[in-house]
């Protein structure tokens, strides 16, 4: 049975991420793939696990204040977790726990395919993305998008290391 370990921050448990997750761990499971969500506990943010009922998942934690240092200490905590599990694939849903699964890999010397499924909220671009923020509210910019997933040389396969 494959595996797949889905990392990033805390997740509130009242958007659109929970939901998408949700479906997509459903959709990994009737293929007989086994998914765990993996957390990284920041600060003393209110979350709300209702959402991860059916789900398997863990929270890793750690009450060092030094930003590099914590990272550091994450990737420790999963690297861990990437000698028990021996995943198949990482998603992660943030650049920064790319970076952590990244540090994790290089600890246990794994060679399992990271991978980076980017979620954002069109409410927090900055001024300076105003332009962008609108042609992607109106919808101008998705038929280039199109244009772009459907050349699948624009989606090349990961590199092995």
């Amino acid at each position: 049975m494959k595996k797949v370990l889905i990392i990033g921050y805390n997740l509130g448990g009242f958007g659109g991420m929970e939901t998408v997750f949700k479906k997509s761990i459903n959709i990994l499971a009737s293929h007989a793939i086994h998914s765990e969500f993996i957390f990284f506990n920041e600060g003393d943010n209110k979350v709300n696990d209702d959402w991860l009922v059916d789900c398997k998942y863990r929270r890793l934690s750690s009450k060092i204040k030094n930003t590099k240092l914590r990272r550091m200490s994450y990737a420790v905590q999963l690297a861990r977790i990437l000698k028990q599990e021996k995943p198949d694939i990482i998603i992660s849903y943030d650049t920064v726990c790319c970076y952590i699964a990244n540090l994790a890999r290089k600890i246990v010397r794994s060679k399992v395919y990271i991978y980076s499924w980017i979620h954002f909220s069109l409410n927090n671009f900055s001024v300076h993305d105003k332009f962008h923020r609108t042609l992607i509210l109106s919808g101008f910019c998705l038929l280039k998008i199109a244009k772009i997933s459907l050349n699948s040389s624009f989606f090349p396969k990961p590199i092995k290391r």
